[in-house]
């Protein structure tokens, strides 16, 4: 089956010859980036040139969702499959043929996933975890409502099912997507073996807690009759966390006091050196 990679950038961009030098060793049909309007133009390395990396560039600031929408189009008309690929990101060894194997298997499949191995700045293993479903099929809406389970840049989905990015989204566009498809009554392939390298740094969306946790809540509300009341009402106060953890590191401890529930992180807030410290607490710890 014939695949194109789409790999998304904006400005600086310091991974990017990482994450194409991973992709371009699966050896994929096409692949495309697309520089979303950085100030400084992106410029591809010559060898990536040479093995035929297509630098595509928007004059107009799309952002991800757009971003990856823009690149997507741009493949060619006997692309099969669209995979995707931040440019912080990278595959390990074998990812790619192993998604692309399970979904010739499952020819029901909307799209296949891998699993993250969540990395630094420096490219080490920071030990946190992101947990998935066991191998074979996935359709479980309310699991996939209540978390993300699905790497972006693990993704690889049949062209003629890429229902396209909610362009109104500044983050978590992917799983409004993914939750958009299933909820359609589509299925996926989870393939643990097909790992990618999810990298944290103080640049990546996944960063910016609050605008996050809005997100979650947005998508949460837009996909909530496709769940039980119980759930909604979870996933709603752990949006309000999120966003209340975002306003914390921001020095925003008033309002951040008002999405909290009673309780000792509530009390905490209203005392000067204890939310200062937890002002400073790493960004993807919990509780």
């Amino acid at each position: 089956m014939t695949v194109g990679v789409v790999v998304p950038v904006r400005g600086w961009a310091p991974y990017l010859a990482e994450a194409l030098d991973c992709i371009l060793a699966e050896e994929p049909s096409e692949v495309v980036v697309v520089d979303d309007a950085s100030e400084d133009p992106v410029v591809l390395h010559p060898d990536h040139v040479a093995q035929g990396v297509r630098l595509v560039r928007s004059d107009e600031r799309l952002f991800l969702p757009g971003a990856r929408n823009h690149g997507a189009a741009a493949l060619g008309e006997g692309v099969e499959l669209i995979a995707f690929c931040d440019g912080d990101d990278a595959w390990e060894p074998g990812s790619l043929t192993a998604r692309v194997h399970a979904l010739e298997r499952a020819p029901w499949a909307l799209g296949a996933f891998g699993s993250a191995r969540i990395v630094g700045a420096d490219g080490r293993e920071t030990g946190e975890r992101w947990d998935g479903p066991p191998p074979g099929s996935f359709d479980d809406v309310a699991a996939l409502y209540e978390r993300n389970p699905v790497p972006m840049s693990s993704v690889v989905l049949r062209r003629s099912a890429f229902a396209g990015f909610d362009t109104s989204y500044r983050s978590a566009e992917d799983w409004e997507l993914w939750l958009r498809m299933t909820t359609a009554g589509g299925s996926w392939v989870s393939v643990p073996d097909a790992v990618v390298r999810y990298r944290r740094h103080s640049h990546a969306m996944s960063a910016q807690l609050t605008t996050l946790a809005r997100a979650t809540g947005e998508l949460h509300a837009r996909h909530a009759a496709a769940v039980s009341p119980e759930l909604r009402a979870l996933a709603a106060g752990r949006d309000r966390a999120g966003e209340a953890e975002g306003m914390i590191r921001a020095g925003r401890y008033r309002e951040a006091r008002a999405l909290l529930p009673a309780g000792r992180r509530r009390t905490m807030l209203a005392v000067p050196v204890l939310r200062t410290l937890l002002g400073r607490r790493d960004p993807y710890r919990r509780g």
